[in-house]
């Protein structure tokens, strides 16, 4: 074999004394090589998964924040609304973006027109008009 057949079997891949040791260890390299490559993929997954999760987590409790316990400790304002949110009746003052208050009342248990109203959102305009309307949304 001269020289320049040799470099054109290196050139096209192809081993100088193809036999079948060659072809098995040819093989088990791409089959190493195809499972790496699924590895990879896998943990590039699971690494977009853990941001996307740890992001959802951040927003959560960012909201959290600002959120009270009981409905007697929202603080007096010039208005709220009464709007659903994650199927549950949630208080936000208005003019703000995120709830202050989520309640235990579930948006499932109201009746049609009052379903339809709480998704809209229902606007009070003092303190005592929210709790009235949550005790009646709640019984």
């Amino acid at each position: 074999m001269s020289f320049a057949e040799a470099i054109d079997l290196l050139a096209h891949g192809l081993p100088f004394a193809y036999d079948k040791g060659c072809e098995q260890t040819h093989r088990r390299y791409l089959d190493m090589r195809h499972k790496t490559l699924k590895l990879i993929f896998l943990a590039a997954i699971f690494a977009v998964a853990l941001v996307m999760g740890s992001m959802a987590l951040a927003q959560i409790s960012a909201v959290d924040d600002y959120l009270v316990e009981h409905l007697a400790d929202i603080a007096d304002h010039p208005g709220y609304i009464v709007r659903a949110r994650d199927g549950f009746l949630s208080v936000y003052y208005k003019g703000r973006g995120y709830p202050v208050y989520i309640s235990n009342i579930a948006l499932i248990s109201l009746r049609g027109r009052d379903r339809e109203d709480a998704e809209k959102g229902i606007t009070v305009a003092t303190r005592r008009e929210l709790i009235e309307l949550l005790e009646d949304l709640g019984s």
